[in-house]
Parts: C-alpha cells; structure tokens; sequence
C-alpha cells in the first residue's frame, strides 16, 4: 500500500485546553436531507415533460404495476414503450415506476415526489461515505461537499426529468458501494465486500455509468490504515464480478429480444455522427471535456438539449482541444503524483472521481446518444464539490491558524452564500421544468439557433398547447404562430424529417393540405418509415377523398407499425369509405385485437355491418358502444 503522510490532514487538530464534541453525524445527515428536499420540493406540481411519456405515461409495462416487473427483468429498457433494434438493459429505473404506479396510478406528482426523495437518499449516502472515508477530522469537508453538491443546480435535469430516475438510482446505489467497500477494507468483514458487490450490481442495473468506478473502488484502500491488499484484492474482485455479471446478463437480453444492435446514432442527437473524421471527432469530445468545467463552475445557461449549432464541431489542433486535452493531461497527472506521493489525498480523489465517470460519456472511446449533457455531470459533481469543499476548508484552517472554530466560521460564511446561490438558481430552474412549454420557451430563448430546441418549441405549440384551447380563433392563432420554429428547425438542419413531418401536421390542421402533402413527402424522402408522416399522408388524401391512396399509404404504414389500433383503425375508414364494407370489418377487427375498449372500431364495426345489411350484428356492437355512449346513433 502507499504511505501514509501526515502532511496530507485536512484538518490538524486544534491546539485548545477544551476538547471539542463532534456534531451528531444523523443531525447532520438529516439537514442534509432537509436542503435536498426544499431545493427540489418546488417540482411536485410539475408535469411529464420530453421523454418522460415513454417512461409511464405511454409505457405499456409500466402501467401494469407490479405485475410487469418479471418481463421488465427480462426485457430492454423501452421495451414497454417501443422495440428498438439498439436499445439498454436498465431495469430498476422502470421497476420503481411499476411500483408506484401501481399504488398511485400514472401520476407525475408521485413520480416527481419519487425523485426527489430518491435524491436526497442520494445526497445523505454521499454524506455517510465522504464522513467515513476522512475520518472524524474530516467531516468539515464531507459536509462542505455534500452541501455543496446537494445544492449545486447542474443537477436539476437528473430531478427534475422523471425519465432520469435511472442517474439518480445509479448514484444511490454506487456510492452504497463505495462506502460497503470501504467498511470492508477497513474492518476486514465479508458481508461488507457482498454488500458492496451487491450494490454495484443493482447500480448497473439502473445504468451503466458506475462500470467507471472500477477505476475508483481501489482508491479506497489509501484511505484506511488497515488497508492491505488481500482486501483491496478481495474489493476488486468482488466489483468486477458484478461488472461480469451484469455485463454478461446485459447481453443475454439484449441478444434474446434483437436489441443489440450498434451504431444506430441520429445527427440531430450527436453531431460527431457526421463528424467527418477521427480528428474532428477527437477534437470535439475534448472541446466538450473543457467545456464541461466551465458549466460546473458556471451553470449559465442550463438547457434541456445541447444540439446542433450550441457544440461547435472542431478539430483536434483547434485551440479549445488543444487546451482541454492538456487540462485534463495535468488533471489526471497530478491526480496520480499525489497518490504516489501522499496515498490518503483527498485532492487526488476528488479529481479521480471527476474524471472516471466522465470517460464513459465522453464520445472520446466509442459515442453515445448525445454530445452533450448535463446529466452526464450528475457523478462528475462529487469530484467538483469535493475539491471545491476541501479547498474552502483548507483555505479556512490557514487563515484562522487552525483554530476550529474560527476555522468553521469562516467556512460558513462562504460555503452559505454559495449554497444560496445554487438554491435559487436550482428553484428557478425546477420552474421552467414545469411542463414542455414552459421548458421549451425558456430555452429555445437561451439558445435561439439549437435546430432541435425550435422543433421542440413548435411541435408543442401545435399540438399540446394548441389543443388546451378550443376556441378555434386561438387554437388556429397558436399553430400559426408555431409554423416559424418548425421552419427555423429546417433552416439549421435541412435533413430533420421530424420536424417536416410536424411543419406538414401543423399546415394540415390550418387546413393548407398541399403544403402539408408537400412536408410530409420530404420527411419520407429523408425516412420512409416515418410512422408519422405515413399518418399525416394518409390523413391527407382522405380529407381530399382519395381512399386509394389513402389505402395504399396506409398499408405501408401497417408493415411498420403493425401493433397501432389506431392506424389499423384509419385502413378500415379507408374501405368503408370505398364501399367495401366486409374489408372494412376485417381491418375493424383488427384494431379491436389489439385494442378490445377501442371506440372507434367498435363504432366502425356497427358502421360495417349496417351497410352489409347485417342487422343483427350492427345492433350488438351500437348496444356495446351505448354502454359508454348512450346517445349513440348511426347517421
């Protein structure tokens, strides 16, 4: 093992002729819960917003509660939402939405009242570990930290975002692991090593980005005098055959359910898609890796989505690679220098912990579905905190000639004001997370030339918020008013077939069907199987009568999306619409398979059979549909 140095003491003790009590660590930890609590408390009332939809919501498993949790265990992430042909293997993240949907029903204040709680485990675990791994003398820093991360507003997106459960757990559980790991180096006792396995195990469960702390766990040892290494052995083997084991359960499922598949990334999500070359690609992940430090200094502007035209896309000789590349070259070698030199280096380990789980998300080894996000800071915040929070205490020793009290005081008069700050820029934050138009108001404002920020604003203008107001003057005036971001949208990013096909949806309900017609065929240009812009096509010939072409759109969009009632539904209107009633029947039949409680093919059904002169049959399906409808008359 490294030596131990006495030079690397936080926090000496105080020459003073009256010992001084520590604070209640449970106080502590409970004011900790507190602050966690307060900060994000204010996003109770907010609703799902982006893709918390899939999550409950729209997610088919998830809405069956408790019940789903064995296929949940055996099947990828979205499984319950959509098959995808490269998808994750998560499961604990929509386990715990199946619970509470299950007692709550799909509610986002329960879900919302979930994470919170959930982050404030998250802060109190980092609490509890930071106190053991510096001992007694150094709860002033592990309390500094954890306040400091626990109000530190970069992680409203994980909170404030239900679909981020899956962060949140992941951090909850791996630092149990750390703190389980540590307690066995220390004391020597098994059941500290299974639990620390055990709770890697559930953390990769919940997502991938603790694999990272493999690099991390054998740090503990320099940390405890009686670290030897037939236990930091025992730790390492203990946390790599969890990593074996989830990996290895990971690709079971995946490979069973066909979504293992790679390299299915979209421009719109990550630019280096379309990077061009290795040089570019590098040298943006890197310019990301610097830019990374400026917004856990600054968290101004937060935004929802870091996409096209906010990441400039540049080479690996541009300046602002160049000068990330050697920060984090320095950041890793002095972390390593204060290792071999001090071994127990709180500095060392902070920057570590910085570092590690930025690797996995850094686009540098293999790339992800996003070039950038905050998120992807939620782990890397412990590192900062705990550097920023040892080098506020440090600073406070030296000045009050290590005199504790004192010492303490002035540390609370910069640790409070910063945590005041965080607070209310988290609280403000929290408020614009308060649904999609809110968000996407205030940040398409931040970010007015994000291609994908002006497709989020305009396609829930025309829809969502549009629909909330049924005068049609209004109604109509909203989805005007929605057509300039779809085209701005399009101006940034010609090739986004998403927000043709939402621009085409937008001039269909404005009643201009052959701009819409136009729109949607360009999206099918860029992706014939656009499931929506099928329908939107479809829709369109129908509203000119031309059931034919309606039909044969129709087909098409069937092949793809097979599992859609209402899609199955629409082909059944075309041929009741063309005078073919018994086909119009079969496809209404359909759609009820998928869908029994569907009302529209139930009326389609009684509709069907009225005109094929069935009479018997079309008063059974008008009397199950009066059973909702009383009034319910074929016209």
């Amino acid at each position: 093992m490294a030596k131990s140095n006495k030079h690397n003491v936080l926090r000496p003790a105080v020459a003073s002729t009256r010992p001084t009590k520590s604070p209640n660590k449970f106080l502590l930890a409970m004011l900790v819960f507190i602050c966690a609590f307060a900060t994000y408390a204010n996003t109770f009332p907010n609703s799902y917003v982006l893709d918390d939809m899939m999550m409950v919501p729209e997610n088919r498993l998830v809405q069956q509660g408790i019940k789903a949790i064995p296929e949940l265990l055996s099947t990828p992430y979205l499984h319950g939402y959509l098959s995808f042909p490269n998808d994750n293997y998560r499961p604990l993240s929509p386990i715990t939405l199946a619970i509470e949907t299950q007692f709550c029903g799909v509610s986002p204040y329960a879900n919302h009242v979930g994470n919170v709680l959930i982050y404030a485990l998250c802060c109190i675990a980092l609490f509890f570990f930071l106190r053991r791994l510096l001992g007694a003398e150094g709860l002033p820093v592990a309390l500094c930290a954890t306040l400091l991360f626990t109000f530190h507003p970069i992680h409203t997106e994980a909170v404030a975002n239900i679909k981020s459960r899956d962060e949140l757990l992941c951090f909850l559980l791996a630092i149990s692991s750390l703190y389980f790991f540590l307690r066995f180096v220390d004391s020597g006792k098994y059941p500290w090593l299974v639990g620390g396995a055990v709770a890697l195990f559930a953390s990769l469960l919940a997502k991938e980005t603790s694999i990272t702390l493999l690099a991390v766990f054998p740090l503990l040892a320099f940390f405890t005098p009686n670290g030897t290494r037939s236990r930091t052995g025992a730790m390492v083997a203990g946390s790599v055959s969890a990593a074996i084991l989830f990996l290895g359960l990971r690709f079971v499922v995946l490979k069973t359910n066909r979504a293992d598949q790679s390299g299915l990334l979209f421009f719109i999500d990550n630019e280096l898609v379309k990077a061009g070359d290795l040089s570019h690609r590098l040298g943006t992940a890197m310019s990301v890796l610097g830019s990374y430090i400026l917004l856990i200094l600054v968290p101004y502007p937060l935004i929802c989505n870091y996409g096209i035209n906010n990441v400039a896309v540049v080479p690996i000789g541009a300046p602002s690679a160049i000068m990330s590349a050697l920060l984090y070259v320095a950041i890793v070698g002095f972390a390593v220098y204060r290792f071999i030199k001090f071994g127990r280096d709180i500095w060392a380990f902070g920057l570590m912990f910085w570092v590690a789980p930025l690797s996995i998300v850094s686009n540098l080894f293999f790339l992800i579905a996003a070039v950038k996000a905050e998120r992807f800071l939620f782990f890397p915040s412990v590192g900062f905190a705990i550097i920023v929070g040892a080098g506020i205490v440090k600073l406070a020793d030296a000045v009050m000639k290590h005199a504790r009290r004192k010492a303490n005081l002035l540390t609370c008069a910069v640790v409070v004001p910063i945590c005041l700050l965080y607070f209310n820029a988290a609280r403000a934050r929290n408020e614009e997370w308060r649904d999609n138009y809110t968000l996407f108001s205030a940040d398409v404002a931040k970010a007015p030339e994000n291609a994908r920020l002006n497709f989020y604003m305009g396609n829930e203008m025309s829809t969502n918020f549009a629909n909330a107001f049924p005068d049609p003057a209004t109604h109509t005036k909203i989805i005007s008013e929605s057509i300039p971001y779809l085209r701005k949208s399009l101006e940034l990013y010609p090739d986004y077939d998403l927000a043709h096909t939402s621009l085409g949806t937008a001039y269909f309900n404005l009643g201009k069907y052959d701009s819409a017609e136009m729109q949607h065929k360009a999206a099918l240009a860029k992706d014939t199987g656009n499931v929506l812009a099928l329908n939107g096509l479809a829709g369109i010939y129908f509203m000119k009568h031309d059931y034919p072409s309606a039909r044969d759109i129709l087909i098409r969009d069937i092949k793809i999306n097979a599992s859609s009632p209402d899609v199955v539904f629409n082909l059944g209107n075309c041929y009741l619409n063309m005078r073919k009633f018994d086909s119009s029947v079969m496809f209404y039949r359909m759609a009820l398979h998928l869908n029994p409680q569907h009302g529209p093919s139930l009326k389609g059904m009684a509709m069907g059979y009225f005109y094929m002169g069935a009479t018997d049959s079309a008063n059974k399906y008008i009397g199950i549909v009066r059973q909702t409808e009383p009034g319910f008359r074929l016209q």
